[in-house]
């Protein structure tokens, strides 16, 4: 169960980023469409941090080597 939350939470975490993009089609005042994007980013960390500490220092491990991989192939 608690694996399958962690990866719930981590999947959870890459909303943002659809939020982020659809954000200039709704008809939001500036402030308040600073105000939502501001509290996206922030419940997708919170997701994110969340699901790592469920999972555990490896899948952490794992996300660091990948992204470590993609950096060399530059």
């Amino acid at each position: 169960m608690r694996k399958h939350l962690g990866f719930a939470l981590l999947a959870v975490s890459y909303a943002p980023w659809a939020v982020f993009a659809s954000l200039p089609l709704f008809d939001l005042p500036k402030g308040e469409a600073v105000l939502v994007a501001t509290g996206v980013f922030i419940a997708g960390q919170i997701a994110f941090v969340g699901g790592l500490v469920l999972l555990g220092n490896t899948v952490w491990e794992r996300i660091k080597a990948r992204h470590a991989r993609c950096r060399n192939r530059s």
